[in-house]
């Protein structure tokens, strides 16, 4: 076959890949639907759009983003006009680049001098390099954050985050006791006046915080009123504030998992596919109950979910080696293993505390 004609199968192949339903995955998985899958918008149905959205394209984008539609988000940015905000459509831009594997460029398109030191651009980009494991980087990032923004809940919950994710879990407490200690004195200010509170994005970065600021601390055991007080903000967060929010379900599921309930976790997780069925965090929260449930059908189910949207991701590979290990297989556990430490080459330090 010529390169002309060659090139004209490929372009049909492109023209019809969106209309492959996601049940019939032949194409997606011949060498041109691998090709052209990660470069044509998803074949789901687009998500339900407000008066107020339709004929705004960023908006369209953000609603994209919240459902799951990645690709589709990145070529409704691409005909944006040039009138948005550079933040703000660099915010949306990185999101759906971050959710597809693509975290360097998302990292790029953060560091655009349009919006390279604006808060909420610093905090994504600390928390993608986090993400990627680069935590030396993430780390100084997030304490230059802290120092310049000293109110800034995201900047002080992800400098913990990534300090107990490094392995640093006494810096770790000391960064997420801030959530607690006055002025901010979150327990007491949720507990007189949850309604004051008007950011779900925030309620659940205070209450992922002081979570683990309880679990670290052993505080849950001292005070047993922090379980409810804490679980609460998570469904405030989806039921008062934001019901769109689905990562406020995320938090709760990540609580009531920590808690050893997973049928209220996965409950939580249910509501939270409900709104974005590609959203990696979920699957791979709901493969974990799978594994231990002994449940490998589903774990490969969640496992070919995550990579629906990101064929490489570190986080199907993973679960993949959990569940061949759980069916004592540790040979074939290999592969994913070296996949990962293909990209993972540096292992975090030892921790003095266990997880």
């Amino acid at each position: 076959m010529s390169h002309t004609r060659c090139l004209c199968v490929l372009v049909l192949l492109a023209l019809l890949l969106p209309a492959v339903s996601r049940g019939d995955d032949l194409l997606s998985r011949t060498v041109p639907g691998k090709w052209f899958e990660p470069m044509v918008p998803e074949s789901d149905p687009e998500p339900f759009y407000p008066d107020y959205v339709r004929n705004d394209g960023l908006a369209r984008a953000k609603a994209q983003v919240n459902a799951g539609q990645y690709r589709r988000a990145l070529a409704t940015i691409a005909k944006l006009d040039g009138a948005k905000s550079p933040l703000d459509v660099a915010l949306v831009k990185a999101a759906a680049q971050g959710a597809l594997g693509h975290e360097e460029e998302a990292i790029a398109t953060l560091s655009e001098a349009s919006v390279a030191g604006e808060l909420p651009a610093e905090i994504m980009r600390a928390d993608l390099l986090g993400q990627l494991e680069k935590y030396s980087d993430a780390l100084a990032l997030l304490q230059q954050i802290v120092k310049d923004h000293p109110e800034s809940i995201g900047g002080h919950f992800y400098l913990g985050w990534y300090h107990e994710k490094s392995g640093d879990y006494d810096q770790a407490l000391k960064d997420y006791q801030w959530f607690h200690d006055a002025p901010q004195s979150y327990v007491d200010r949720w507990h007189d006046m949850p309604k004051s509170f008007n950011s779900a994005a925030d309620v659940v970065l205070i209450g992922r915080a002081l979570d683990r600021w309880a679990t670290l601390s052993g505080a849950y055991t001292q005070d047993q009123s922090l379980h409810n007080l804490i679980l609460s903000m998570f469904t405030a967060a989806y039921h008062r504030i934001d019901t769109e929010y689905y990562p406020a379900h995320v938090a709760a599921a990540e609580y009531f998992l920590s808690h050893d309930d997973p049928n209220e976790a996965m409950n939580e997780l249910s509501e939270a596919l409900g709104v974005n069925p590609h959203d990696a965090a979920t699957h791979a929260l709901a493969g974990k109950v799978a594994v231990e449930s002994f449940n490998f059908a589903a774990t490969e189910g969640q496992m070919a979910a995550i990579r629906d949207a990101n064929p490489d991701s570190v986080a199907a590979d993973l679960l993949e080696v959990r569940d061949l290990l759980q069916q004592r297989r540790p040979e074939d556990a290999l592969d994913p293993v070296n996949a990962v430490l293909a990209r993972r080459p540096v292992p975090p330090p030892a921790s003095s505390r266990p997880r």
